[in-house]
């Protein structure tokens, strides 16, 4: 007979269900894979049917198993709704922080702020997810997400982190030969290399300090990549002038790597975001690493303009 003290089975077989396996289950509740298979048998049993269907491969839920999981995801999402009330009292951060990001972003900013976070508070976890696609937070188990910019059918809240503008650069030989360009188009007969992104538009649009705006039309790059890493690598080898975010630059323009050029000029203006599920009480690690996240931003200079949102 089920009663309430049958109540955290429910958020077991909850998590069972989203992970689709007891094994990560286990890891995410912080449980053994015996513990967890016992609490699956014990609801079982409670309720009187399968909840599950089992396979060497995969489990997934029976009819019965159907009818209860909405019952059971509410319960989790209250429990969980509980722990970030509790945590928010105490202070201090519990639980497993999964969050994504970007390459550049997850490896210069989400990284350092997550090992400064669990240097400081010993009961945190962390996963970090870096994929510069959009990913489904729920079909990942994410708590947040470091993105540039919001996607436009986003349902999450999000919370402005910093601000950043994308600038021209080339390899010193090549910006030497267009270092003495002061506008964009200026530099529209010379070599470029695009992010994949930019076939489909073929035109960037600048802004100058004075407010003066201007656009570039390039016909053909002379080299493609899907990804700003591998866009970087084609700038700093010479193939091309090229367009990214500042912040994916600060090193190179430091070592010299790079020069900046139509330096009175900047491309688009990018605002990071966090983003993350709607919550009147956002679990503690979820708060502090905003703070967090803020803080090693302002650190390089890409704190949010004044009245951003």
């Amino acid at each position: 007979m089920f009663d309430h003290r049958d109540l955290p089975l429910l958020v077991t077989f909850a998590r069972v269900c989203r992970e689709g396996s007891i094994t990560a289950a286990a890891r995410t509740l912080g449980l053994s894979k015996s513990v967890v298979s016992t609490q699956l048998k014990a609801l079982e049993a409670a309720l009187g049917g399968r909840l599950l269907h089992r396979t060497t491969r995969s489990l997934e839920p029976t009819q019965a198993g159907f009818d209860l999981l909405a019952v059971a995801e509410r319960v989790a999402a209250a429990t969980d709704e509980a722990r970030a009330i509790v945590e928010a009292q105490r202070g201090t951060p519990t639980g497993t922080l999964r969050v994504a990001s970007t390459h550049d972003l997850g490896a210069r900013f989400v990284a350092p702020a997550i090992a400064r976070m669990c240097a400081a508070h010993a009961e945190l976890r962390a996963e970090i997810v870096l994929d510069d696609a959009i990913i489904d937070p729920v079909a990942h188990r994410l708590d947040a997400m470091v993105r540039l910019g919001v996607p436009a059918d986003s349902s999450l809240v999000a919370k402005r982190l910093a601000d950043d503008v994308e600038v021209v650069v080339a390899a010193p030989a090549l910006a030497e030969r267009w270092r003495r360009a002061d506008e964009p188009r200026a530099l529209a007969a010379a070599p470029w290399v695009a992010h994949a992104s930019f076939v489909q538009t073929k035109r960037y649009r600048f802004r100058r300090t004075d407010g003066t705006t201007q656009e570039l039309s390039i016909p053909l790059p002379r080299a493609v990549a899907n990804t700003t890493a591998a866009l970087r690598e084609l700038i700093v080898g010479g193939v091309g002038l090229g367009i990214l975010p500042s912040h994916r630059l600060v090193d190179d323009l430091a070592a010299k790597r790079v020069e900046r050029l139509a330096t009175s000029w900047s491309g688009r203006a990018i605002g990071v975001y966090l983003l993350y599920e709607s919550a009147r009480n956002p679990a503690r690690r979820i708060t502090l690493f905003a703070e967090e996240l803020q803080r090693g931003f302002a650190a390089e200079g890409f704190a949010p303009r004044r009245g951003a949102r």
